[in-house]
Protein backbone atom coordinates (compact mmCIF):
# COMPACT_ATOMS: atom_id res chain seq x y z
CA UNK A 1 0.00 0.00 0.00
CA UNK A 2 1.43 3.45 -0.60
CA UNK A 3 1.57 5.78 2.28
CA UNK A 4 0.00 9.46 0.65
CA UNK A 5 -1.84 10.38 -1.94
CA UNK A 6 -1.14 13.80 -2.89
CA UNK A 7 -4.32 15.16 -4.54
CA UNK A 8 -2.64 18.84 -5.41
CA UNK A 9 -3.83 22.40 -7.71
CA UNK A 10 -0.62 22.13 -9.74
CA UNK A 11 3.12 21.41 -11.46
CA UNK A 12 4.65 24.31 -9.20
CA UNK A 13 2.85 22.63 -5.67
CA UNK A 14 3.83 19.25 -7.43
CA UNK A 15 7.67 19.86 -7.78
CA UNK A 16 7.82 21.55 -4.58
CA UNK A 17 6.14 18.76 -2.73
CA UNK A 18 8.26 16.06 -4.75
CA UNK A 19 11.66 18.18 -3.30
CA UNK A 20 9.94 18.26 0.17
CA UNK A 21 9.19 14.34 0.63
CA UNK A 22 12.47 13.58 -0.92
CA UNK A 23 14.09 14.82 2.66
CA UNK A 24 12.33 13.19 5.49
CA UNK A 25 14.78 13.79 7.40
CA UNK A 26 15.13 17.21 7.80
CA UNK A 27 11.27 17.36 7.66
CA UNK A 28 10.81 15.25 10.38
CA UNK A 29 9.25 12.05 9.26
CA UNK A 30 10.05 8.42 8.29
CA UNK A 31 11.04 7.95 4.26
CA UNK A 32 7.80 7.14 2.48
CA UNK A 33 6.00 6.19 -0.80
CA UNK A 34 3.73 9.02 -2.50
CA UNK A 35 1.96 9.40 -5.53
CA UNK A 36 0.40 12.97 -7.07
CA UNK A 37 -2.68 13.21 -8.63
CA UNK A 38 -2.72 16.69 -10.18
CA UNK A 39 -6.57 17.93 -10.06
CA UNK A 40 -7.79 19.36 -14.15
CA UNK A 41 -9.07 22.19 -12.94
CA UNK A 42 -6.62 23.53 -10.70
CA UNK A 43 -7.49 24.89 -7.53
CA UNK A 44 -10.99 25.63 -7.68
CA UNK A 45 -11.10 21.54 -8.67
CA UNK A 46 -9.64 20.51 -6.22
CA UNK A 47 -12.52 22.40 -3.94
CA UNK A 48 -15.50 21.08 -5.74
CA UNK A 49 -14.26 17.93 -6.62
CA UNK A 50 -11.06 16.71 -4.87
CA UNK A 51 -12.94 14.44 -2.12
CA UNK A 52 -14.86 13.00 -4.75
CA UNK A 53 -11.61 12.31 -7.12
CA UNK A 54 -9.67 11.00 -4.32
CA UNK A 55 -12.34 8.23 -3.32
CA UNK A 56 -10.71 5.01 -5.26
CA UNK A 57 -7.82 5.26 -3.77
CA UNK A 58 -8.87 4.44 -0.32
CA UNK A 59 -8.02 1.04 -0.43
CA UNK A 60 -4.47 1.63 -1.90
CA UNK A 61 -3.20 4.80 -0.55
CA UNK A 62 -2.87 5.15 3.58
CA UNK A 63 -3.32 8.86 3.63
CA UNK A 64 -4.73 11.79 1.17
CA UNK A 65 -3.76 15.28 1.47
CA UNK A 66 -5.41 17.58 -0.64
CA UNK A 67 -2.88 21.04 -1.39
CA UNK A 68 -4.47 24.45 -2.97
CA UNK A 69 -4.42 27.89 -3.43
CA UNK A 70 -6.83 30.38 -1.88
CA UNK A 71 -6.47 32.99 -4.65
CA UNK A 72 -7.84 31.00 -7.74
CA UNK A 73 -10.31 28.69 -5.32
CA UNK A 74 -13.27 30.22 -6.31
CA UNK A 75 -13.93 30.98 -2.59
CA UNK A 76 -11.62 34.28 -1.89
CA UNK A 77 -14.31 35.99 -1.51
CA UNK A 78 -16.97 34.27 -0.34
CA UNK A 79 -15.34 32.31 2.85
CA UNK A 80 -12.48 32.66 5.02
CA UNK A 81 -9.24 30.03 4.39
CA UNK A 82 -10.19 28.37 7.72
CA UNK A 83 -14.20 27.36 6.49
CA UNK A 84 -13.10 26.12 3.31
CA UNK A 85 -10.92 23.64 5.15
CA UNK A 86 -13.30 22.34 7.21
CA UNK A 87 -15.89 22.16 4.10
CA UNK A 88 -13.61 20.15 2.36
CA UNK A 89 -12.35 17.76 5.26
CA UNK A 90 -16.36 17.19 5.84
CA UNK A 91 -16.75 16.15 2.30
CA UNK A 92 -13.18 13.75 2.77
CA UNK A 93 -15.21 12.40 5.84
CA UNK A 94 -18.30 11.73 3.87
CA UNK A 95 -16.44 9.76 1.16
CA UNK A 96 -15.09 7.56 4.50
CA UNK A 97 -11.32 9.13 4.62
CA UNK A 98 -12.01 9.85 8.41
CA UNK A 99 -8.90 10.51 10.04
CA UNK A 100 -6.79 10.01 7.05
CA UNK A 101 -6.90 12.49 5.10
CA UNK A 102 -5.61 16.36 5.70
CA UNK A 103 -6.69 19.86 3.97
CA UNK A 104 -3.84 22.37 3.42
CA UNK A 105 -5.01 25.76 1.70
CA UNK A 106 -2.08 27.62 0.86
CA UNK A 107 -3.07 32.10 1.92
CA UNK A 108 -3.01 33.22 -0.83
CA UNK A 109 -0.65 30.94 -3.04
CA UNK A 110 2.20 28.86 -3.20
CA UNK A 111 4.32 31.54 -3.57
CA UNK A 112 3.99 32.40 0.13
CA UNK A 113 6.34 29.61 1.01
CA UNK A 114 9.03 30.86 -1.25
CA UNK A 115 9.35 33.78 0.79
CA UNK A 116 9.93 32.12 4.14
CA UNK A 117 12.75 29.94 2.54
CA UNK A 118 14.79 33.00 0.93
CA UNK A 119 17.80 32.12 0.88
CA UNK A 120 16.93 29.10 -1.48
CA UNK A 121 14.92 30.83 -4.20
CA UNK A 122 18.33 33.28 -4.13
CA UNK A 123 20.63 30.35 -4.27
CA UNK A 124 18.44 28.70 -7.19
CA UNK A 125 18.57 32.33 -9.15
CA UNK A 126 21.86 33.58 -8.42
CA UNK A 127 20.85 36.41 -6.79
CA UNK A 128 22.95 39.12 -4.87
CA UNK A 129 20.96 38.99 -1.24
CA UNK A 130 21.23 43.13 -2.07
CA UNK A 131 19.77 42.94 -5.28
CA UNK A 132 16.35 40.86 -4.40
CA UNK A 133 16.50 43.64 -0.97
CA UNK A 134 16.30 46.76 -3.46
CA UNK A 135 14.46 44.87 -5.95
CA UNK A 136 11.72 43.89 -3.38
CA UNK A 137 11.71 47.75 -2.08
CA UNK A 138 10.80 49.30 -5.05
CA UNK A 139 7.77 46.64 -5.91
CA UNK A 140 6.69 47.09 -2.39
CA UNK A 141 6.91 50.97 -2.81
CA UNK A 142 4.56 50.75 -5.88
CA UNK A 143 1.91 48.97 -3.94
CA UNK A 144 2.09 51.47 -1.02
CA UNK A 145 3.18 48.50 1.10
CA UNK A 146 6.28 47.26 3.12
CA UNK A 147 8.50 44.38 2.10
CA UNK A 148 6.98 42.09 4.78
CA UNK A 149 3.37 43.25 3.81
CA UNK A 150 4.10 42.59 0.27
CA UNK A 151 5.81 39.00 0.94
CA UNK A 152 2.67 38.02 2.59
CA UNK A 153 0.01 39.66 -0.05
CA UNK A 154 1.50 38.88 -2.71
CA UNK A 155 4.14 36.63 -2.65
CA UNK A 156 3.54 35.51 -6.63
CA UNK A 157 3.84 39.12 -7.92
CA UNK A 158 6.68 39.85 -6.59
CA UNK A 159 8.11 36.69 -7.29
CA UNK A 160 7.00 37.14 -10.70
CA UNK A 161 8.26 40.31 -10.83
CA UNK A 162 12.07 39.84 -9.93
CA UNK A 163 12.10 36.65 -11.75
CA UNK A 164 10.97 37.73 -15.11
CA UNK A 165 11.37 41.50 -15.02
CA UNK A 166 14.28 41.44 -13.24
CA UNK A 167 16.10 38.89 -14.48
CA UNK A 168 14.69 38.13 -17.39
CA UNK A 169 14.03 34.43 -17.03
CA UNK A 170 10.57 32.00 -17.46
CA UNK A 171 9.00 30.72 -14.20
CA UNK A 172 8.75 26.55 -14.61
CA UNK A 173 7.44 23.78 -11.87
CA UNK A 174 11.21 22.55 -12.21
CA UNK A 175 12.17 26.23 -10.60
CA UNK A 176 10.11 25.27 -8.03
CA UNK A 177 11.37 21.32 -7.00
CA UNK A 178 14.65 22.98 -7.05
CA UNK A 179 13.96 25.29 -4.56
CA UNK A 180 12.55 22.85 -2.45
CA UNK A 181 15.37 20.82 -2.27
CA UNK A 182 17.34 23.62 -1.36
CA UNK A 183 14.61 24.70 0.92
CA UNK A 184 15.58 25.15 4.65
CA UNK A 185 12.69 23.56 6.90
CA UNK A 186 13.20 25.34 10.09
CA UNK A 187 12.14 28.32 8.10
CA UNK A 188 9.29 27.35 6.05
CA UNK A 189 7.41 25.75 9.67
CA UNK A 190 7.03 29.79 10.56
CA UNK A 191 3.96 29.68 7.63
CA UNK A 192 1.41 28.85 8.92
CA UNK A 193 0.37 26.54 6.04
CA UNK A 194 3.40 24.33 6.29
CA UNK A 195 3.56 24.31 9.30
CA UNK A 196 -0.09 22.42 9.30
CA UNK A 197 1.14 20.36 6.92
CA UNK A 198 4.45 19.31 8.06
CA UNK A 199 2.32 18.76 11.81
CA UNK A 200 -0.13 16.31 9.99
CA UNK A 201 2.77 14.35 8.08
CA UNK A 202 5.01 13.95 11.19
CA UNK A 203 1.77 12.51 12.94
CA UNK A 204 1.30 9.84 10.53
CA UNK A 205 4.62 8.97 9.41
CA UNK A 206 7.32 9.39 12.88
CA UNK A 207 10.81 8.96 12.33
CA UNK A 208 12.12 5.77 12.66
CA UNK A 209 13.87 4.50 15.63
CA UNK A 210 17.11 5.09 15.74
Amino acid sequence: MIDLLLHIADAEIEGFMKAILGRPVPLGIRPITFKMQRNPMRDSGVVRSGPDLTRTFKSTHRHAVLIWDHHGSGRELKQTPPDVVAEVSARMDSVTWTERHGAIVLVPELEEWLWHCEPALRAHFKIDESDLQRWSEEFALLHNQSVAQTKRAKPKELFHDIVLKRLGKTVSPRDFEQIGSRAGIGRLLHCPSFAALAKTLRGWFPPEPA
